[in-house]
This record gives C-alpha cells, structure tokens and sequence, in this order.
C-alpha cells in the first residue's frame, strides 16, 4: 500500500470477512440481479464496486428509483468508468469523476470509494482520493471467479481455503460472473456454525 488510506482486508479482526463484487451492473435481470437475490436470500450484504458506463447504461435502460431497489442492502462504489489500468492512464481523474457523478445522480452518498481495475494505481491517484475524503479498497482472497477452468465448487474451495490461512480479508468476485451464484452458497454453508463476521459495508 502507499499509505493508510488503502485498505486491504489485512487491517479487519480475526474471523471477518467482507463480501466483494467488481465490473457491473448487468443488464436488467442478468447477474447483478440474480447475485443480489442470492445474496438476500443469505442475508448478507456487500460492496458492488461499478463501472461508470455499465451503470449508466443500467440508469437510462431502467430508472434511478429501480437502481435504489436493487442496491438496497448494498452499497455501491467506484470501479472507474471502464475495466481498464488507471495507473498510466491520462484520464484516470475523469474516470473516477464520471463514475462518482454518476453514482451520486442515484445515492446520496457522501464518500465513494474506489477499487482500482487490476488494483493498479498511483501515488497521484492516492493522494487525489484522500483529498477528496475517499479511500482505495483492495482485496486479499481472490476468488478467480472469471477462470473458464474452474467450476463453482472449485471457487468456493479456493475461498474456503484462503480464509482459512488468511483468517480474516476482503473476498473478490465479479458481478458479471454467474458461477459465485452457486459458489458463495457453498462458503456461506462452509462456515455457517462458526463464529466467523460477514461484515456490513460500514466495516470500510
């Protein structure tokens, strides 16, 4: 990390975990929708971390108050304007703006923050959220979850496994992947007579 304004899933107690999701939103009734079924279904909740063009995209084919009703439980964050490095890139700033206008045209949120594509940043990038009171949110147990050579159970095992040897952390996976629909029942199951936290967003 540069500094202490990025998390990781490093910083959490032992046993607490925060459920992840990157790339969306889907179109209407595709896997954003079918993933946050899942997740209410678990009573669980977790961060969505958008991309600007999909999300407005979603916003004009739908409507702000239909994006309010799926997201609630949820919280929703940056993922830049499109999947791509911002680390070199020129226009990372208008990335991240673009992307914050347009979650705030639905949210009245007072601070987004931003997991950057690949997790590749800069120390300008750093600094620039810091200064606008938001922080750059990481992970520490990657699911795989886009790897065609890997089933649902195998993504789960995979998780299992790095929570268990990790002990605590930031779980990632794709909103516009379906297998984590049938791989987090399978964790959630794993663990559900432990004492282990699914944290709330607020943990951030």
């Amino acid at each position: 990390t540069f500094n202490s304004n990025e998390i990781t899933g490093n910083e959490f107690p032992q046993k607490q975990y925060l459920l992840t999701f990157d790339d969306g939103p889907t179109v209407q009734n595709g896997n954003t929708d079918k993933t946050i079924k899942m997740l209410l279904d678990l009573n669980l909740s977790s961060v969505f971390y958008v991309l600007g063009n999909a999300f407005q995209q979603r916003k004009n084919a739908t409507s702000i108050q239909s994006l309010k009703e799926l997201y609630q439980n949820q919280s929703v964050a940056s993922h830049g304007k499109e999947h791509n490095s911002h680390q070199k890139s020129k226009d990372w700033k208008s990335s991240i703006d673009f992307t914050n206008n347009q979650i705030t045209s639905v949210f009245n949120k007072k601070r987004i923050d931003f997991r950057p594509p690949y997790g590749q940043r800069s120390p300008d990038i750093v600094s620039y959220l810091e200064k606008n009171n938001s922080k750059i949110v990481l992970w520490n147990i990657d699911s795989q979850d886009w790897n065609a050579k890997i089933n649902p159970q195998e993504i789960a095992h995979r998780q299992i496994t790095l929570m268990l040897l990790w002990r605590k952390g930031i779980l990632l996976f794709h909103d516009i992947q379906k297998k984590k629909q049938k791989a987090i029942p399978i964790i959630y199951n794993y663990f559900k007579k432990s004492n282990i936290i699914w944290a709330k967003p607020t943990v951030l």
